[in-house]
């Protein structure tokens, strides 16, 4: 009796959506027939980059090499291999190898290996791990190749590595530190220390810190670098400004990632030092950052450790004699270094800079040294920035401030508190009129705090507030200076704001956002079954072939976030795939296979509302909005075709969709109204009974009995109290 029922509702479905009932009656050998018929996918081609690069471009027998493979693929999901043969001039450290994003990595035999599935849309990988050169090694190149491949095409990269006999000196600068804004005038202090190799490595190699990821934004995620030369551990740092002028220091630690949890919203700057075994530091690493848009767990972070001061060396000259240092700035005539003999056989050197008077210039410092049997160091550079060219000049008789430009504003705290990106920046000229006035003010906004990326700036006039507006998520910073006819005055304090979206949004990227995750059969006999799942930063709903059992089997994903009223605006982007695993050999569309937004949902699961999309008479697809008072999960949703105000309300049928490409469906609820957007076009709107009192939201996919459905979704949306907008 059941058979009956699901092929006449199946056959009504068909005329419904446009497939002649030919097809229907003239049965499976047809259909099959007709699936072999179906043109084969035009071949995609992929977009592959590699990137391999190695810590350092000169090395000693003895050192440690660290090589970093970045593989990024822009073009459609493949599934890639990567192979890396070691030459035989270094040996694996075991343990090193770490993978950061998605695939697998593995090490065996001196081959370094990395493989991943369905990659692709601008994923990427990191692979790291470390060699070692031995020290009796009489080789004086070290070559080492990273291939990838699995789009059609073979994509290599090399790192190439220089090994010295060890016997050169090394300049290192030790102040100031690499990228620091410097805003003084005068004689500027470089300092620095010099060795050769009569002495030991005085200092531990820098670490380097990797990108950090945090896909979904939460307060929780790991911070993680390179490890160093001769470091026994690591120190790193947090603030909330890329200058770190309020920094939090986490607990020392022998490992290379420290786990950073209960973060509030806002953008938090990260760097990391490496010390040696007598304590003795290296320089910082680069700066990484990472937006928090939403908070999370508490965090595992405590006080500021102490650090062990480094015990006293014995006295002791280097053995070569002294070693005389250089510095020049930029490409500049190299100048002699004052160096003086330090107790650890090394060399401490300082070099008085005569600062020009420059806004916002990039310099690059360089040193060598030279030993007492004339070898040359490698060149050791640091850049630096000048931001000195305004300043405030005072006679010392009148006590007047020439020229007389404007002192600094006082910015106010900027809030956003409808998180929709509008909102007031207000400050305040606290300064007697005896003071420089400003005729007008200029605000300055930007991405980071230093004011490098994504400066915007507005002209407000002589007001004391700027109105902002159409901001989209993320954080902001803002100054504010006073210009009078003498010029732009002092910049204010710096304040940001972020905008947090007040809506949901989950574009899958996070694994464990709250949807579910199942695999369950459905037929032993065949071991059919269904399946809910993220992959690569999609959702995917699966539905394997079974036969007439499972007639319009239809799985629904409901999502974590339900809305608080009866209006609002629920969306989302819907593919139909063909010919991926585990569905490689079935590369033709299903009939009647549906699939799209559920809008609503009762408590016990048993009434849906849904806007479908459905397959046609082959390679054509339309849509339909349905209601199904008497659903059965996980059977019969997008399909039913009963009375008692269910089935189809409206639609377009099969053709006026593309079947290859992604679509957007969008629905608005407002009570018992339903109004349909797809693609960015307004479809019509529909009175449903009951649909006031379902607001359960999620996804559906459907099958037919002989075929693999697969449907894939990205970026759902809520926005609650709202109605929808194309």
């Amino acid at each position: 009796m059941k058979t009956i029922e699901a092929r006449t509702r199946r056959l009504t479905w068909a005329l419904l959506a446009g497939t002649l009932a030919v097809l229907v009656v003239m049965g499976l050998s047809l259909l099959l027939s007709r699936f072999h018929a179906l043109a084969q996918p035009a071949v995609e081609i992929a977009a592959l980059t590699v990137e391999k690069t190695a810590n350092t471009d000169v090395a000693e027998p003895g050192d440690t090499l660290i090589y970093t493979i970045r593989i990024q693929e822009t073009g459609p999901e493949v599934t890639l291999w990567m192979t890396d043969t070691l030459p035989q001039e270094v040996t694996y450290v075991d343990g090193s190898l770490q993978l950061f994003g998605p695939g697998s990595a593995g090490s065996a035999g001196g081959v370094i290996t990395w493989t991943a599935s369905n990659f692709g849309f601008g994923n990427f990988a990191v692979v790291t791990f470390s060699v070692q050169i031995p020290s009796e090694t009489t080789a004086t190149q070290v070559e080492n190749t990273a291939q990838v491949t699995g789009t059609g095409q073979l994509v290599m990269d090399s790192a190439n590595t220089t090994i010295l006999s060890g016997q050169l000196p090394t300049s290192q600068i030790r102040s100031p530190d690499n990228g620091t804004v410097i805003t003084q005038k005068g004689l500027l202090a470089i300092s620095g220390v010099a060795w050769d190799a009569s002495a030991p490595r005085p200092f531990p190699g820098d670490p380097v810190l990797l990108p950090i990821s945090n896909f979904d934004g939460g307060g929780a995620y790991n911070v993680k670098w390179t490890a160093a030369i001769s470091a026994e551990n690591y120190i790193l740092e947090e603030a909330d400004n890329p200058e770190f002028d309020n920094r939090k220091t986490y607990p020392s630690t022998s490992a290379t990632q420290q786990f950073v949890g209960g973060q509030g919203v806002g953008t938090y700057y990260y760097r990391v030092k490496a010390y040696n075994a007598e304590a003795r530091p290296s320089r910082w690493s680069n700066v990484e950052s990472v937006v928090v848009t939403q908070p999370t767990w508490a965090s595992s972070a405590s006080s500021v450790p102490a650090i062990p001061s480094a015990p006293d060396m014995p006295a002791r000259v280097s053995a070569s004699g002294p070693v005389t240092v250089w510095v020049r700035i930029d490409a500049g005539t190299w100048q002699t270094a004052t160096a003086t003999a330090n107790p650890g056989g090394w060399w401490d050197w300082t070099y008085e800079w005569l600062l020009p008077e420059e806004d916002n210039a990039q310099y690059a410092i360089h040193t060598q040294a030279r030993d007492a049997v004339g070898s040359l160091s490698l060149i050791d550079t640091i850049t630096v920035t000048l931001r000195n060219r305004n300043y405030m000049a005072y006679f010392p008789l009148i006590f007047k401030r020439w020229p007389p430009i404007c002192y600094p504003p006082t910015l106010n705290a900027i809030t956003d508190p409808e998180g929709d990106g509008a909102y007031a920046v207000l400050w305040s000229y606290p300064y007697p009129s005896t003071y420089p006035q400003p005729i007008n003010y200029t605000l300055q906004e930007a991405t980071n705090a230093s004011f490098t990326t994504g400066v915007q700036s507005y002209s407000p006039g002589n007001t004391t507030s700027q109105a902002i507006s159409g901001k989209a998520p993320g954080t902001y910073y803002y100054r504010v200076q006073g210009n009078n006819t003498y010029g732009p005055g002092e910049w204010s304090n710096v304040q940001s704001v972020t905008v947090v979206p007040p809506y949901y949004f989950d574009d899958f990227s996070n694994p464990n956002s709250g949807w579910p995750q199942v695999s369950k059969t459905v037929i032993p006999e065949t071991a059919s079954r269904y399946r809910l799942l993220y992959e690569n930063g999609r959702y995917r709903i699966m539905i394997d072939a079974g036969g007439p059992p499972i007639w319009f089997h239809h799985p629904d994903a409901l999502a974590p976030y339900r809305p608080p009223t009866d209006k609002y605006c629920v969306e989302t982007s819907v593919k139909l795939e063909r010919g991926k695993a585990p569905y490689q050999n079935w590369n033709y569309y299903p009939y009647w296979a549906n699939g799209g937004l559920v809008f609503g949902a009762t408590e016990d699961n048993k009434g849906i509302y849904a806007v479908c999309l459905t397959v046609g008479g082959g390679d054509t697809m339309g849509w339909f909005i349905t209601s199904n008072p008497v659903y059965s999960y996980p059977r019969v949703g997008c399909a039913y075709q009963g009375e008692n105000g269910g089935g189809p309300r409206g639609g377009e049928p099969a053709g006026v969709l593309s079947i290859s490409e992604w679509h957007r469906i969008k629905v608005g609820v407002d009570g018992n109204r339903a109004a349909v957007y797809i693609n960015g076009v307004y479809k019509g709107s529909w009175g449903m009974s009951g649909l006031s009192g379902t607001t359960r939201v999620g996804l559906i996919g459907g099958d037919y009995e002989v075929t693999p459905v697969d449907f894939r979704f990205d970026d759902f949306k809520v926005i609650p109290n709202a109605a929808c907008t194309p």
